[in-house]
């Protein structure tokens, strides 16, 4: 993390140290210190000193060493620090430069940090440029009156040909993999309709149709998989003051467009299921979120519901979806509103809650999350009439929510700082975030119940046999594997299905802490772990959690689910096939999420698979920062079937690591463990039951 304090650029070590990289007067505005995609290369800018202009540099974290643009880069323009709006290319090693139109140079400038070479690509002042990929640019020239069709240039070095022109002349979005571009139309009277136009070397969409009459007052919102585009509308004859609505496009052409009433979109979440932004009526405002989907017939389906009343007199700063689409973070002020300041909202259980308190004299914005989903940065900053409000102090919030830490300065110049600010220790470094337990490590687990030999191998002999069988199972991987640390682990059924309703009717019966504990005790005594299976039979999920929350709060405790024993009010384990959706996952996930947040350390779930029919609605699977989540290809067979389910598992939605389960009894034949580690990816998780 970079950012400026009392003129120096500080950057942020992961490990919480910090790195000074300039100690003059450092300017921090839109256009500078900037990040490339790859973490590589930091942009940044010196301020004018005694008369003198400022200067571009960039620093390379691989080496430490700064770049002076003036003095280091050939071809490097005259006055080049009026160059603004950079974009760095997709890979990382070239930056666009765009010249303001009133100013020289003018156009738009590429900088090649590899050949340490800066060229100009067009003399014209533009409206819009963007990267196609490394070798392309797409711009929009500024015309005298009319706007001028957008081009597409083969950047060089030196400046090639254009390559071609793409007939869109207003606001244009390029589709998250670059292979098309959505620009609004006009079709006559102040008619604005979408247009996609496909890039050389890619066949054009077929889009839905959309209402006329309207005019666009967003540009285009791709989602993240570039299947839909959202822009908002209004009536061309309807009062500035009136409401806007969300038309959403399908780029499949599948079905019909959307129309969402009272919305205006602003960001997709990472899996394009749902689109937000603020919803406005005659009673206020509030932010809002709209599932987007089609349903079996072919409809596109979903409408805006209101996440927070916000009111007429509050306002919406920021929002932030974290990288794996379980949380949305937003900030607010406002006199309306119950709660101020950083809110999260847990999309799987639709909980808010408060991380940080904020009011209008200290507004908190730029919400950023780190790149696992940990930590969330959180900017303070101090109400000004000015445009540009001053920076208070940069805090970083997590891994547990209830950390507050404090990255730069908590106090403005003046020492004054909120109340909530004031509280965080100021110097400490942030706690690192937890790394997943299963990298470089490979787990071999015996299955069954402590209470006797009916479930599996576990079970069939007292714990200290137990531990040495499963000891020397171990050791065969490690002597095959040995760079990777292999680990022992009981992986024990804690509550179990049963055919027979039992007295309370939910067709399972418990096994008691007393009988788990010595066996968690024990591995863990040999380095071991344990994992916490449960089959509900009719029971809730979070019912048999309920009952082992407090032994997986401890650190090498773990849990598994095994769908073919979760069935409804008809139904009875062993009988009828059971089942799992997507949805109950995640609200799995949700708690084991609590719990890694609270412990600081990530939780591994395992859910277990054989058949496609266990496992419903796949695809909305999250993913939680704290959760490795494994899937355990299940069921004995012949090698070529189990192979066969593990490599279907691994190619659907919400793999992270894979498991695989051995039987003893029951495999035909039993696969060697050089066969296991032959699978790609080699399972993190052996079974033997």
């Amino acid at each position: 993390m970079a950012y400026v304090e009392g003129g120096e650029l500080t950057v942020l070590e992961s490990d919480g140290s910090k790195r000074i990289l300039a100690e003059t007067a450092v300017s921090h505005s839109a256009r500078t210190v900037a990040w490339s995609p790859d973490g590589r290369w930091l942009l940044y800018m010196t301020e004018p000193l005694q008369n003198q202009p400022g200067t571009y540099h960039i620093w390379e974290s691989e080496t430490g060493e700064t770049l002076q643009l003036s003095r280091d880069v050939a071809g490097y323009p005259p006055d080049g620090e009026t160059l603004s709006n950079h974009r760095w290319s997709p890979k990382g090693a070239r930056i666009l430069f765009e010249a303001p139109s009133d100013q020289s140079p003018k156009g738009i400038w590429v900088l090649d940090l590899n050949a340490r070479r800066m060229w100009q690509i067009s003399d014209q002042p533009v409206v819009n440029a963007a990267w196609v990929d490394d070798r392309q640019v797409l711009y929009a020239p500024m015309g005298e009156g009319e706007p001028l069709p957008s081009r597409l240039v083969n950047i060089g070095p030196p400046s090639q040909p254009h390559t071609g022109t793409v007939a869109l002349s207003g606001p244009w979005s390029l589709a998250p993999d670059r292979h098309y571009a959505a620009g609004l139309e006009d079709h006559g009277a102040g008619d604005q309709r979408l247009r996609v136009i496909p890039l050389p070397g890619h066949a054009p969409l077929t889009v839905s149709s959309q209402p006329t009459g309207t005019v666009a007052v967003s540009p285009p919102l791709w989602s993240p998989d570039g299947r839909w585009i959202a822009y908002g509308a209004k009536a061309i004859e309807s009062s500035p003051a009136s409401e806007t609505h969300t038309v959403v496009i399908d780029t499949n052409g599948v079905g019909g467009t959307r129309i969402i009433d009272a919305f205006t979109p602003q960001t997709w979440s990472p899996d394009s299921r749902l689109l937000t932004g603020p919803s406005c009526s005659d009673a206020g405002c509030g932010l809002a979120v709209a599932a987007v989907s089609y349903d079996l017939p072919g409809r596109l389906t979903g409408t805006a519901r209101s996440l927070i009343d916000q009111g007429t007199e509050s306002h919406l700063w920021s929002l932030a979806w974290s990288p794996g689409g379980a949380y949305l973070a937003y900030s607010l002020t406002g006199s309306d509103v119950d709660t101020e300041g950083v809110m999260l909202w847990d999309r799987t259980t639709g909980e808010h809650q408060v991380l940080l308190s904020g009011d209008e004299a200290h507004p908190l914005t730029d919400l950023q999350w780190s790149p696992d989903g940990c930590r969330l940065y959180v900017a303070q900053r101090r109400s000004s009439d000015q445009e540009a409000m001053p920076v208070e102090s940069i805090l970083a919030l997590g891994p547990a929510w209830e950390d507050r830490w404090a990255i730069a300065s908590g106090a403005s110049s003046n020492g004054d700082a909120s109340a909530e600010a004031s509280e965080v220790a100021q110097g400490d470094r942030p706690q690192p975030c937890p790394v997943s337990p299963l990298i470089g490590r490979r787990l071999i687990a015996y299955y069954g119940t402590p209470l006797g030999p009916g479930l599996g191998v576990l079970g069939r002999n007292g714990l200290t046999t137990t531990l040495k069988l499963l000891k020397e199972q171990a050791q065969v991987y490690r002597d095959l594997d040995p760079n990777v640390e292999t680990v022992p682990v009981f992986h024990m059924v804690t509550t179990i299905a049963d055919d027979y309703a039992g007295p309370d009717g939910n067709y399972n019966h418990r096994v008691s802490h007393e009988t788990i504990r010595p066996w968690i005790e024990g591995v863990e005594a040999a380095g071991g772990w344990a994992v916490l299976d449960i089959q509900p039979g009719r029971a809730e999920l979070d019912e048999e959690i309920d009952l082992i929350e407090d032994l997986l709060m401890e650190p090498n405790v773990h849990l598994a689910v095994d769908p073919e024993f979760i069935v409804n009010a008809e139904e009875v384990p062993g009988e009828d096939l059971g089942r799992i959706t997507g949805p109950q996952v995640n609200r799995v996930q949700a708690r084991m999420e609590r719990i890694g947040r609270a412990t600081g350390r990530r939780k591994m779930l395992v859910i277990h698979q054989f058949d496609d029919r266990m496992i419903e609605q796949k695809d909305v699977i999250l993913d939680y920062p704290f959760v490795e989540l494994v899937w355990d290809a299940d069921g004995f067979g012949t090698p070529g079937s189990k192979i066969a389910d593990y490599e279907q598992y691994r190619a659907e939605a919400g793999f992270e690591r894979g498991g695989f389960k051995l039987f003893y009894n029951y495999d035909d034949p039993l696969m060697t463990a050089e066969e296991v580690l032959g699978l790609e990816p080699p399972p993190a998780l052996v079974i033997y039951q």
